[in-house]
């Protein structure tokens, strides 16, 4: 998947080069070379800026395995600490660790690896990069990457609002996109997972930035994260069921203990 998208982004600045030669040759190219530079220069800005993206990827699922047994080991780390404390307020305190990195290692490591990999609507490959994954096993199987328990199967293959109420609370029903977008603006920052008409992904809420995280069955119909404010399938859905996942004190303790989470209908 990489390769290709390598390949793509070299034939676009191919293309651009000869439209350059053409312009400079013929009288009517002189005319408007001043545009057609202009534009390519922000063509290349953006080939360029994609490829390193591309590079970064490529790199981060290299790793995938050893970003995986570094979770593990801050997951022990985590779970150790909560079980010294006495107190509720102590082992409060170790939840809210828990959620700052689970929150974090998710939208900085564990998504951007995924990145680029396709979409499939029988998709369930656990290799980014490699094979298809369809939106509701990525949802499953990147948190199961993190040391959840949960049947990555199962889940995925729930509804999407079922998937919702599994990993969530604070779970809330819109059928309004921008009762939605009025509503995370309010969260605090965190993850959170929507179950649409017929598809499920994240939203990474960061400070004002709202980003749609998931397998995106239209183009480029591969993982992606995108400006959630803007996203087609986010906006062209009639019911949006959200919910909190990573201030869910369940989910942190199910994840910090390793107890099997329960799937809901």
């Amino acid at each position: 998947m990489v390769k290709k998208i390598v390949m793509k982004k070299r034939i676009t600045l191919f293309l651009l080069c000869i439209l350059l030669i053409v312009g400079v040759a013929t009288s009517t190219g002189r005319k408007y070379i001043g545009r057609v530079a202009s534009l390519s220069q922000s063509s290349l800005s953006k080939i360029f800026q994609d490829d390193e993206e591309v590079l970064s990827t490529k790199k981060l699922q290299k790793n995938y395995q050893s970003l995986r047994d570094s979770i593990e080991i801050k997951r022990n780390v985590l779970a150790k600490e909560y079980n010294s404390k006495n107190t509720a307020q102590g082992k409060k305190l170790v939840l809210n660790k828990a959620r700052v990195y689970l929150r974090d290692v998710l939208t900085e490591k564990v998504y951007p690896t995924w990145y680029g990999t396709t979409w499939d609507f029988n998709g369930i490959t656990e290799t980014p990069g490699n094979g298809t994954i369809a939106c509701g096993y990525f949802v499953s199987t990147t948190i199961r990457h993190t040391g959840i328990n949960v049947n990555r199967y199962k889940l995925a293959q729930k509804y999407s609002h079922a998937i919702v109420k599994s990993l969530c609370n604070d779970v809330k029903v819109y059928s309004d996109f921008e009762n939605v977008m009025s509503y995370l603006k309010t969260r605090p920052d965190d993850l959170y997972v929507v179950g649409l008409d017929n598809h499920v992904g994240m939203i990474s809420k960061k400070g004002k930035e709202i980003n749609f995280i998931h397998s995106s069955f239209v183009y480029p119909s591969h993982v992606i994260s995108e400006d959630a404010t803007t996203s087609s399938v986010l906006g062209g859905s009639d019911v949006y069921v959200i919910g909190n996942m990573t201030s869910n004190p369940l989910l942190l303790k199910a994840w910090l203990l390793g107890t099997k989470i329960t799937i809901l209908d």
